[in-house]
C-alpha cells in the first residue's frame, strides 16, 4: 500500500491572502513564458517530444535514489519549480521501484542522460546491498523498506511480485552491461529465490508472506501482472515451479467491440510487457500483446462513454489504472470486473500503453504537456520537476502532489520500447527467459487472433453515473408484515422485478463453467417498513463462516444511504444489510454490519428453501434506518456466489462497483 503524506497546518487567512496575491502576480509575469514553452513543445517531432518526456521523468531516478544503497523512493513531491534536495524521509523505498531503476539506468546511458561509469557503479552498489544487507526470506524481499537502512517498513509483506520486478531489473542490467561482477550478483540473487517455497504447497505462487501470519491466502492464480513473475519462476536455474503453474486462470471479457483478458487496471497488462516482448507471440491460451491492445482501446472507450458524467475525460484525456485519487488510492479500471471510476485519470495509463496504441498515447501525452483546455488550476500542477504527477481529476479540482516510482519508471521504459525496442531486445536474450518462454509454450508469428471461446466472454453492466437507475417502490397495506407474508401473495405482482444475473457480474474471481446464478428482487413499502423479496437461483448453497464473516459465504447484500447520498462506510446514514443461509441451508442469518449492536434484532425475515435455491422476504423498519421522513433514498443490491470446492467465487452488483460511490435511487411511490 502507498503511504499518505501529511502536510503541515494551513497558514492563517491573512497569510493566505498574501500568498494568493503573490501567486497571481507570479502567474501574470510567467504566463507568456509558459505559453511560449508550450508552443515550443507543440513544434517538436514525436521522437523529440518523447525524448523530452523521458529525460524529464528520468530525473526521478537520479534525484530519488539513495546513492549509498540504490534504494528508490516509492513517491516524491512533484511540485513545479522545486529544486530543493529530495528528503529521503518523505517516503519508504519500493522494491519494485528498484527494479524499474535498474532497467532505467541503461536507457539513460544509451540516451546520454547519465554516464556509463556512473550507471555501472550505482547498479553494482544496488546489487551488493541487496545481496549483503537486505532482509529477505528464501530470496524474496519486503515490499517497502527504509530508504537508508533497508529494514522492513510499515509492517509490509514479503512480496513475490515486487521481488519479481526487482529481479527483472537485475537480470536486465546484467545482460546489458555484460560486467562479470554485476552478472554474478544478479545471477546469485535470482538463484537464491525459492519459488517453490512461495507456492506454499500449492500450484500457484502466493502473493506474499509475513513473519506474523505466514503466507498470504491470495495467490497469482489468474491473469495479471504476475505473467512476468511466472516467466521468472519457470526459468529459475535452482527452484523452478512446475510447468503447469502456467495454467493460471484466464477470463475473457468484452466491452463494446473489444475482447480481451480481464484485469481492469491498465498496469496489469503493461508491467509484464515492459520486459517481455510478446508481440506476434502466442501460447496455447492467448496472444497477450493483442489482448492488451484491445484492453487499452476498451479502457479508452469507457472513458469516452463517461464524458457526460466526468469533465476530466476527453478524446485525449483517458486511462484508468491504479493511482492516487481524491479519496486516496484506487485501482481504477474498465469493465468487466469492478469498473472503479470517479473521473480520475492517471497520465501513466495512456503513456505506458504507447506500445499498444502509439498514436492515441502520444496524443494523450501531448495533451497533458500542451493542452489549452485543461483548467489553469490543473495545468499549473500537473507537470513538476519529475515530469507528470500521478493523477488528476478536473471534477474534484485535484492533482496528485506526488510522482511514484512505479509509474515514472514504466513510462520511461514503455516509451523506450516504442522508440527503439531497447528493453525487449536485451531482456529476451537472457537464457533463463528463453527457456521459460519455451516451457510456457510461446510460438512466434501467430498473428493477432486470440483463441477465445465465444461462449465464455463476459460482458457486464458498467457503472455509468449519468445513467443512474431509479426504482419506484409501490405501497402495501399498513397491516402487511413479515409475520403475515406469503411468498405466493399476489400483492408482490405490483412490484417491478429487478434481475441480478451474469450481466451484473462485477468481480469474477473464479467463474463457473455455466454462470446460471441469478437473483430476482422486488420492493414494497408502507409507512412503517420497507419490504424486499428475493428469489435466488443457486443450486449449491455454501456457508461455513461465522456470522461476523458471512459476507464470505453465499449471501445477499443491501447497501443503503437514507439521504440519497454516496455511500460511506462510516457515514451516519449508511447501512449494510447482509443475508446468508446458514450452514444447514434451512434458515437465514440477517444482520446490519455497520452500526454495531444498535440494530441487532430489528430486521425481520422469512426464509424458504427451494430445490433451485431459496426465497427471502425481508422487513426493514423505516425509523431504525432513518427512512421514516424521506421518500427517496439510495440503495444497491449485491450477491456473492461461492461453492464448497472453492471453484466458484463471483460477486454480482446492481449499478455500483464499490459502495463508496453513488448508489441507485429508490423512490417511494405515494399511494397511501
Amino acid at each position: 500500500m502507498r503511504q499518505i503524506h501529511i502536510y503541515p497546518e494551513k497558514p492563517n487567512r491573512r497569510a493566505c491572502q498574501r500568498i494568493w496575491l503573490f501567486l497571481i502576480l507570479l502567474t501574470t509575469l510567467l504566463l507568456p513564458t509558459a505559453r511560449s514553452h508550450a508552443s515550443g513543445i507543440k513544434g517538436l517531432t514525436d521522437d523529440n517530444f518523447l525524448d523530452m518526456v523521458q529525460k524529464q521523468t528520468f530525473r526521478y531516478f537520479t534525484n530519488c535514489t539513495n546513492p549509498d544503497n540504490g534504494l528508490v523512493m516509492d513517491k516524491a513531491l512533484n511540485l513545479p519549480g522545486d529544486a530543493a534536495p529530495v528528503n529521503f524521509d518523505h517516503s519508504a523505498a519500493t522494491i519494485a521501484g528498484v527494479g524499474f531503476a535498474l532497467t532505467v539506468l541503461p536507457v539513460g546511458v544509451e540516451r546520454g542522460w547519465v554516464t556509463r561509469e556512473k550507471a555501472l557503479n550505482l547498479t553494482r552498489t544496488t546489487l551488493k546491498f541487496f545481496k549483503e544487507k537486505m532482509a529477505q526470506e528464501h530470496g524474496f524481499f519486503y515490499h517497502f523498506v527504509n530508504m537508508k537502512t533497508g529494514e522492513r517498513a510499515m509492517n509490509c509483506e514479503i512480496s513475490s511480485i515486487d521481488t519479481a520486478i526487482f529481479l527483472a531489473g537485475a537480470l536486465f542490467s546484467a545482460q546489458y552491461f555484460a560486467d562479470p561482477e554485476i552478472h554474478s550478483l544478479a545471477l546469485g540473487l535470482y538463484s537464491h529465490v525459492d519459488w517453490v517455497w512461495m507456492c506454499n504447497g500449492g500450484k500457484f505462487v502466493s502473493m506474499g508472506w509475513t513473519p506474523e501470519k505466514g503466507f498470504i491466502p491470495a495467490s497469482w492464480d489468474h491473469y495479471s501482472e504476475g505473467l512476468l513473475l511466472y516467466i521468472l519462476a519457470l526459468g529459475s536455474p535452482t527452484h523452478p515451479v512446475p510447468t503447469d503453474s502456467w495454467d493460471f486462470r484466464r477470463t475473457w471479457g468484452r466491452y463494446k467491440d473489444y475482447t480481451y483478458l480481464i484485469n481492469p487496471p491498465l498496469f496489469t497488462h503493461q508491467f509484464p510487457q515492459i520486459w517481455l516482448d510478446l508481440k506476434n507471440k502466442q501460447d496455447q491460451h492467448a496472444n497477450y500483446f493483442e489482448s492488451s491492445v484491445q484492453a487499452t482501446l476498451a479502457n479508452r472507450q469507457f472513458c469516452l462513454d463517461l464524458r457526460p458524467s466526468f469533465k476530466t475525460f476527453s478524446e485525449n484525456r483517458w486511462g484508468l489504472t491504479a493511482c492516487i485519487g481524491p479519496n486516496d488510492y484506487q485501482a481504477y479500471g474498465a469493465p468487466p470486473n469492478p469498473s472503479i471510476v470517479d473521473g480520475t485519470v492517471a497520465p501513466a495509463a495512456a503513456a505506458c500503453s504507447i506500445v499498444f496504441t502509439p498514436e492515441l498515447s502520444i496524443a494523450a501525452l501531448r495533451e497533458y504537456y500542451t493542452s489549452t483546455e485543461l483548467p489553469d488550476a490543473i495545468k499549473s500542477k500537473l507537470i513538476g520537476r519529475f515530469g507528470l504527477s500521478d493523477s488528476f481529476n478536473i471534477d474534484c479540482n485535484f492533482v496528485a502532489s506526488e510522482a511514484f516510482a512505479i509509474n515514472q519508471g514504466p513510462m520511461i521504459l514503455m516509451i523506450e520500447n516504442a522508440r527503439s525496442g531497447f528493453v525487449w531486445e536485451h531482456f529476451m536474450k537472457i537464457p533463463f527467459v528463453i527457456a521459460a518462454m519455451n516451457k510456457a509454450g510461446f510460438k512466434e508469428n501467430q498473428g493477432k487472433e486470440n483463441p477465445v471461446n465465444k461462449g465464455m466472454v463476459y460482458e457486464t453492466a458498467p457503472y455509468v453515473p449519468h445513467l443512474r437507475p431509479t426504482y419506484g417502490s409501490p405501497t402495501v397495506a399498513e397491516t402487511y408484515s413479515v409475520e403475515k407474508a406469503s411468498f405466493a401473495d399476489p400483492i408482490w405482482n405490483a412490484a417491478y422485478p429487478m434481475l441480478l444475473d451474469k450481466s451484473f457480474a462485477q468481480t469474477i474471481i473464479k467463474p463457473p463453467a455455466n454462470m446460471d446464478f441469478w437473483v430476482l428482487w422486488k420492493m414494497l413499502h408502507n409507512q412503517k417498513s420497507i419490504f424486499f423479496k428475493f428469489e435466488v437461483h443457486d443450486r449449491e448453497l455454501h456457508a461455513t463462516q461465522p456470522e461476523k464473516l458471512m459476507y464470505h459465504d453465499d449471501c445477499l447484500e443491501i447497501y443503503l444511504n437514507s439521504r440519497n447520498m454516496p455511500f460511506r462506510w462510516d457515514g451516519e446514514h449508511d447501512f449494510q444489510i447482509i443475508l446468508s443461509p446458514d450452514a444447514t441451508g434451512e434458515s437465514l442469518r440477517a444482520k446490519e454490519f455497520l452500526k454495531g449492536d444498535s440494530l441487532a434484532g430489528v430486521l425481520k425475515s422469512k426464509f424458504q428453501r427451494l430445490p433451485t435455491g431459496y426465497c427471502v422476504i425481508l422487513e426493514v423498519p423505516r425509523d431504525k434506518f432513518k427512512l421514516d421522513t424521506v421518500d427517496t433514498f439510495a440503495v444497491s443490491v449485491a450477491a456473492h456466489d461461492v461453492n464448497a470446492s472453492g471453484s466458484i467465487d463471483v460477486k454480482y452488483n446492481w449499478f455500483f462497483p464499490l459502495p463508496s460511490m453513488m448508489l441507485a435511487e429508490i423512490k417511494l411511490l405515494k399511494d397511501f
